[in-house]
């Protein structure tokens, strides 16, 4: 097993020109250790010290002629959008190198992309450095944030989840979440609204039946999944049902005065309960801003940083029914991806008492009724490492596909 470790540090003057005050890097590559520290000095030198295990080497370098402005220049170009064929030339100082190199990047894709439950944008760019050539291809964000890139021609980095990460049972990658493949294509998810799966793997017997999803044995032996209205509501909630997602939680802080506030502002002068859930729902689709996190934000933190993928979409969306006392739980599983990638894919969404049944709903997407493609696993806050394990060896058999409304 490769085992490598990075950490490094930037520090830069706050005013003009932002020039390199200071740099650390430690990089660990199985057993050996190695650091580096620079320090700009009074005279604008810089001094280094290096360190390999027991030896330790001290020189000065000139003006690094090093700036934020050099630093940032990917991040902003990526951020404004640049189109497919757009370049970017950038200056980076190597500090284990001890010397600049020249980066271009240019844009070779532009697409649309499924990645913990959202559909975001993201650019396909390769990247080549003059004193090393090629390097590959790194996948951005709308935001310039690279998701996914090659890391020393060996290894490749990603925004994970630690945990997920550490779990090398199987793959974690945001693009290839819970992915379950399926056997043909569906067409336009928004448009399904019946579906019939024979699923296969193990892993298959966590499925059960609930609103708009019953699972069926046939006469082969065989697991039939059938998704839509024509599933039926399922089981009525109990009693015990309704007081556990009526209840403030340490996940749920529903009785938290800043979240009573947004959940009176979500819904407006709305009072009947199906006309408040709607509000809600468009509330959160709209007040969370989509963005793929490689670990899950609080509610509290929400509250500062509205921001995330379907997870803090449900988690917000369920504190605040809970504060408008509706009850509300949590669901995750998957969802078609689309048929450019005849996949399954982890999502998460919500469920609602109305009228005596659990109605789900989908914060992430706006959708009040959700498509026939969502495939309920787990219900409540759990990690989506356990969740997900339970799906890594499942296939999704078509046997019938209607659309219309």
């Amino acid at each position: 097993r490769l085992h490598f470790a990075l950490d490094a540090t930037d520090v830069f003057r706050g005013a003009p020109p932002f020039e390199l005050l200071a740099s650390r890097e430690e990089r660990r590559d199985g057993d050996v250790l190695r650091t580096t520290r620079l320090d700009r000095q009074e005279d604008g030198r810089y001094g280094v010290e290096r360190k390999e295990g027991e030896d330790t080497e001290v020189r000065v370098l000139e003006d690094l002629a090093y700036t934020l402005a050099d630093r940032l220049s990917q991040i902003h170009w990526g951020a404004r959008g640049p189109g497919v064929g757009e370049r970017l030339h950038v200056r980076e100082f190597e500090i284990m190198k001890l010397h600049h190199d020249v980066y271009g990047y240019e844009v070779r894709r532009v697409r649309q992309r499924a990645a913990r439950g959202l559909r975001i944008e993201v650019r396909d760019v390769r990247i080549h450095s003059h004193a090393q050539g090629a390097l590959g291809t790194l996948v951005m964000d709308a935001d310039g944030r690279m998701l996914r890139g090659p890391l020393a021609g060996v290894a490749e980095l990603r925004i994970e989840d630690e945990e997920q990460e550490k779990n090398d049972r199987w793959a974690s990658d945001m693009f290839a979440f819970g992915r379950v493949p399926a056997t043909e294509a569906i067409g336009v998810p928004g448009s399904v609204r019946r579906l019939e799966i024979a699923v296969y793997g193990r892993g298959h017997e966590r499925l059960a039946s609930g609103p708009r999803q019953a699972v069926r044995t046939t006469a082969d032996g065989d697991t039939l999944l059938l998704l839509g209205e024509d599933a039926g509501p399922g089981e009525p909630p109990s009693e015990a049902d309704v007081a556990a997602a009526s209840a403030p939680a340490t996940t749920y802080p529903s009785e938290n005065e800043d979240v009573r506030a947004l959940a009176r502002r979500a819904v407006g002068d709305a009072e009947a309960p199906d006309e408040r859930v709607a509000r809600l729902v468009g509330f959160v689709s709209s007040h969370v801003r989509d963005l793929p996190l490689p670990s899950e934000y609080s509610v509290p933190r929400l509250l500062q940083e509205p921001k995330g993928d379907s997870t803090e979409h449900a988690r917000l969306f369920v504190t605040l029914a809970r504060a408008l006392g509706i009850p509300a739980r949590e669901v995750r599983g998957l969802v078609y991806l689309g048929d450019e990638e005849t996949a399954w894919g982890g999502h998460a969404w919500a469920e609602v008492v109305l009228d005596g049944r659990w109605r789900p709903v989908d914060p992430t997407w706006n959708l009040v009724t959700p498509t026939a493609t969502h495939v309920a696993i787990e219900r409540g806050s759990e990690a989506w490492a356990a969740m997900l394990a339970r799906t890594r060896n499942l296939t999704f058999e078509i046997r019938a596909v209607e659309h219309g409304r």
